[in-house]
């Protein structure tokens, strides 16, 4: 019965499988017949299938690992071992049980850096040890009970909290952040979910939230400036309830009403009322002394200059440049709004008139230069005087040849006491300086009608005759010499 169970197994096994068998399994004799041989083929076929798939599993790694080589020193992965298995055969009760060899255990020396299998275990091992580490020091730390008291607290009286302060100005900031209710986080969603969650918690929370809130509002004030920029209502309506500040000024101090001063969209006007009904600094001043009147009166809106002045903007402001509202005005060459300024405010638009720039010009000396020749005359009316000097001796005749504005000087030499012939600090004439323009008209107006004289000489050495030849101003040249023989004669 032995010879025939060794031969069984010849048959079923190779001589590695026997040894195995022989060192591991008690060899328990079985009846040669049909039965014993099934028993024993149905064996050889499930060992057989059993090798494939572990021979594929040992593939489907070797696919996985990050290197194809190993180094000399590496470790070798060991395989483990298949737990024992029995099969119950369809003999009855007294057959005897044929046990499955367990398979010895296999290295696996082309598997590569077994460290690269072991890292993401390794990895999610050390991050769960830290996270349980920081959570005992979160529970255990006095922010933990704070946050979730405060969040208990604040949880049952969000509705009153935001009731009583409907309407207050008050910001986030300070230790604020702890107490303050989700109606006041507004769009902060992110923050406000993690707190509420109790998901950020201590410093974590507190950089979390400012962050964040700054962020928000760099992007609200930023929505803000843009609308105003555009005179668009509506977005500055959504801005400002979102939390845009009215008042807060950019890198250059131009602040948001500044900027709906001179917009020109078509709800513009209704913008710069949104933001002074919000409290905003009328008379702000931007980094060149610049505020909204100033703003508005430099793009000639007078809508927006008669708002600001009933909101109690101030009329005698300068800027850094000493230039007024009325000066700004003058630039523009809106007459309606100069004559505005001194209907509205006569005493301090007179003031004005004499109010000097950082150059020592007065209003009058801008209007000469833009050449509106009914500013000139409004202001003459008024009390300006033709007759000003600024810091370089220059008069407002001389602002006017030089621009060559005829009209404008024709007002001007109309006033007493002016001097065609007055010279400033260079010794430059008004003749000089329609000639140096190439104003040859505005020349020989200068010269036939108003006998200015021709041989002034300047500090550098030139007259209105070199002058009038460097620019092929011929006619006047004619005129000159016309003029020499008459005084000859």
């Amino acid at each position: 019965m032995g010879n025939a169970m060794v031969d069984a197994g010849v048959a079923v096994c190779s001589p590695e499988c026997i040894h195995t068998v022989q060192s591991h399994v008690e060899v328990i004799p079985l009846p040669c017949n049909d039965q014993s041989k099934h028993v024993l083929t149905e064996i050889k076929v499930k060992l057989t299938k059993q090798k494939a798939e572990d021979k594929r599993q040992r593939r489907k790694s070797l696919t996985r690992t990050m290197s194809t080589a190993e180094p000399e020193d590496s470790p070798t992965l060991a395989v483990p071992t298949m737990a024992p298995r029995t099969m119950s055969t369809a003999e009855p009760e007294d057959s005897p049980t044929l046990a499955v060899p367990t398979m010895a255990p296999r290295t696996m020396s082309s598997i590569g850096r077994t460290k690269s299998l072991q890292a993401p275990i390794q990895m999610q091992r050390t991050l769960s040890a830290i996270g349980r580490t920081r959570s005992r020091q979160s529970e255990s730390s006095p922010d933990f009970s704070t946050a979730m008291s405060n969040r208990r607290s604040s949880k049952g009286s969000i509705a009153s909290w935001a009731e009583s302060r409907r309407g207050s100005k008050a910001s986030l900031s300070g230790s604020d952040w702890m107490t303050t209710p989700t109606s006041e986080l507004r769009k902060w969603d992110l923050v406000r979910h993690k707190f509420w969650s109790g998901e950020l918690l201590g410093k974590k929370l507190h950089k979390m939230c400012f962050v964040e809130l700054a962020a928000q509002a760099k992007r609200v004030q930023e929505e803000l400036v843009t609308a105003c920029m555009r005179g668009d209502l509506r977005k500055a309506t959504r801005a400002v309830e979102h939390g845009a500040n009215v008042s807060a000024p950019n890198a250059r101090g131009v602040t948001p009403v500044m900027l709906a001063s001179t917009a020109v969209g078509k709800s513009a006007q209704e913008a710069l009322i949104l933001l002074l009904d919000k409290g905003a600094e009328i008379n702000a001043q931007a980094a060149n002394g610049w505020n909204a009147l100033l703003h508005a009166c430099r793009s000639g809106k007078l809508q927006a200059v008669e708002l600001l002045l009933d909101r109690g903007a101030q009329v005698s402001a300068l800027s850094v440049d000493k230039q007024s509202c009325l000066v700004m005005a003058i630039l523009e060459g809106s007459l309606e709004l100069v004559q505005f300024l001194f209907e509205r405010h006569p005493s301090a638009a007179t003031a004005l008139l004499g109010t000097p720039d950082t150059n020592g010009q007065t209003p009058i000396f801008h209007a000469a230069r833009v050449g509106k020749a009914d500013i000139v005359k409004f202001l003459l009316e008024k009390g300006a005087s033709a007759n000003d000097k600024d810091s370089q001796g220059r008069r407002p005749l001389m602002m006017a040849c030089e621009a060559g504005k005829q009209k404008v000087a024709k007002l001007l030499t109309a006033q007493p006491k002016v001097n065609v012939n007055a010279m400033d600090s260079r010794h430059f004439s008004s003749l000089m300086y329609a000639c140096a323009g190439g104003w040859e008209e505005l020349a020989m107006w200068l010269l036939t009608e108003k006998n200015a004289d021709p041989s002034l000489v300047a500090v550098s050495g030139e007259t209105a005759a070199s002058l009038g030849q460097k620019l092929g101003l011929k006619k006047f040249l004619g005129a000159c010499k016309r003029h020499a023989r008459a005084l000859e004669g």
